[in-house]
């Protein structure tokens, strides 16, 4: 594996704040429609956060928690834990009380880092009903039978928790360290220290804590620049939230490397994006497809003018063919793609190239194997995707090595799919069971182990339906007695406990010996998937 040479400095965050302040730091990179900050303003909010963050006692490998919703407070913070070589985990915003409380406590988190509010919703009580034992807490310093490890909850605002340590935002105000102190300690910062843990879910019902290096994060980020996700002069709608690897790594990570204008919402909202999209000119739209599906067929689509955007279509074009152009291949352990189209091949492809999901990026190692003998397979012929690069991930939370990759450092993907004479990657599919609903991934055990949490589920099983493109999640459940569970009442359970993504779309009840099972005994998923497809959807 050859690791490209793609900075004139060593790439950690530190080096690459101080080459984005120097060339971009009079431009805007961050827009709302409430605010507006450049390069440097959000520089600025980082640099106060970091020296409060050394002077509490944070160093290297410190473990720190953010939970910002889509703005430039969530950069800021992102960048401050970086800047001083602390480990920024990334916690979603979608995530239920039991889900943030799984997080914290596997990833060991030291200092969880929250806004007053998200959207209008306390974040105080939002934390004591995810963490035992923190409402009763009567000072700041906290030592938590349930969070072993964690030691403080910082409010970026005002709250009247005894348990919680408010820290102002912007003004200087408070103990710090000295500007040169900072200075001192991202000088130390390396390649080779670990950067950020992503979240995402596993195969099993833990979750899956990816880690991820300075050099790995920085130089991808430039390498993704370089195939052209964006350059120079790009404005771009930031609709893959920061918390998830498409978030950080191809929008904000990127944005550092190109001078990027970066719109956001906290939340998606189509017709309130259409008008930002118009007002601030916007070049791209960084989203999964339902993002921009979402926006095209929203009635307000055709009332804007979005011809600023590249490679959108226009009003009254025909839709474009997403076969024939390439797709690329990639997941949080890769810090997202792994292949993509190269600059200055044609917008759209020959028809025997249909289905290209591009080539692997420069510094990939990406080969095709059995994936019972892992023997490397010839070309045109279909296997697992296996990665060995230097954007790989250092390993995974509480997972020994020898867990992660196999004897010779390859990462198992679990992607199906082969590579044709030219090179290009053709996806097929997974091996696994993983679900990938509106491009986030949902591990079936995951749902199944929340839903057999309520009383009146005897056990459950969870699959992915083809739905246009996409999958839904799915769901079959068993009841515990001879009361049969009110389906809407058992979604409306569920969202309190899991991500609304994770929510079946379709829930059907069946009595034990009315679940179809093979000859093994082992339940018969097809015939379930049938039956599932058969039932209508609920909105999302």
């Amino acid at each position: 594996m050859r690791v490209p040479v793609l900075h004139d400095y060593p790439p950690t965050m530190p080096n690459l704040l101080d080459w984005s302040i120097e060339h971009y730091g009079d431009q805007e990179m961050v827009v709302m429609a409430d605010r507006r900050r450049t390069y440097a303003q959000v520089e600025l909010q980082s640099r106060i956060l970091a020296r409060r963050l050394l002077r509490s006692g944070v160093g290297k490998g410190t473990r720190v928690a953010l939970m910002f919703p889509q703005n430039d407070e969530w950069i800021s913070a992102f960048i401050a834990i970086a800047r001083i070589g602390a480990v920024a985990v990334l916690v979603s915003t979608f995530a239920k009380p039991p889900e943030i409380a799984k997080i914290l406590k596997h990833s060991d988190v030291q200092i969880l880092l929250v806004p007053p509010s998200i959207l209008g919703h306390d974040q105080a009580e939002r934390l004591e009903a995810a963490v035992t034992g923190l409402a009763d807490a009567g000072n700041p310093e906290l030592y938590l039978d349930a969070l072993p490890y964690l030691r403080a909850v910082w409010i970026t605002g005002p709250s009247d928790r005894r348990w919680a340590t408010t820290v102002p935002w912007r003004d200087e105000s408070g103990p710090m360290v000295s500007e040169d102190f900072l200075r001192k300690v991202s000088s130390e910062v390396s390649p080779a220290d670990l950067m950020a843990i992503i979240y995402t879910s596993g195969t099993t019902s833990e979750p899956k804590g990816v880690i991820h290096s300075h050099g790995a994060m920085v130089r991808h980020g430039e390498g993704l620049r370089r195939v052209g996700i964006f350059d120079t002069g790009s404005v771009v709608y930031a609709g893959m939230p920061f918390f998830w690897v498409g978030g950080v790594s191809m929008t904000v990570m990127v944005a550092l490397h190109s001078g990027t204008k970066l719109v956001c919402q906290e939340r998606f909202e189509p017709a309130s994006a259409l008008e930002l999209i118009e007002k601030e000119r916007v070049t791209a739209i960084a989203g999964w497809a339902t993002v921009h599906q979402a926006l095209v067929a929203h009635p307000d689509f055709r009332k804007r003018d979005t011809s600023s955007v590249v490679l959108w279509p226009k009003p009254g074009d025909p839709p474009p063919d997403p076969g024939l152009r390439h797709n690329s291949l990639g997941m949080s352990e890769t810090l997202g793609p792994h292949t993509f189209g190269r600059p200055g091949e044609p917008a759209v492809l020959d028809e025997k190239y249909r289905g290209s999901f591009g080539y692997p990026l420069e510094g990939i190692g990406l080969r095709i194997v059995d994936p019972v003998t892992n023997e490397e397979l010839p070309l045109g012929v279909e296997g697992e995707v296996v990665i060995r690069s230097y954007s790989c991930l250092q390993g995974m939370v509480k997972r020994e090595r020898h867990e992660v990759f196999d004897a010779d450092g390859w990462y198992h993907t679990g992607d199906k799919g082969f590579c044709n004479e030219e090179g290009m990657l053709f996806f097929k599919g997974r091996f696994s069971e993983m679900i990938k609903t509106r491009g986030m991934n949902v591990a079936p055990a995951e749902v199944e182990s929340a839903l057999n949490g309520h009383p009146d589920v005897n056990y459950s099983v969870v699959i992915g339906l083809d739905a246009d493109g996409d999958q839904e999640v799915a769901a079959v459940v068993v009841p515990a007695g001879a009361a049969e569970p009110d389906v809407d009442a058992l979604r409306a359970w569920m969202k309190e406990r899991v991500a609304s993504y994770k929510v079946p779309r379709r829930l059907l009840v069946l009595a034990e010996e009315d679940v179809p099972k093979l000859g093994s005994e082992k339940v018969d998923k097809i015939s379930l998937g049938k039956a599932l497809a058969r039932l209508p959807a609920v909105p999302r």
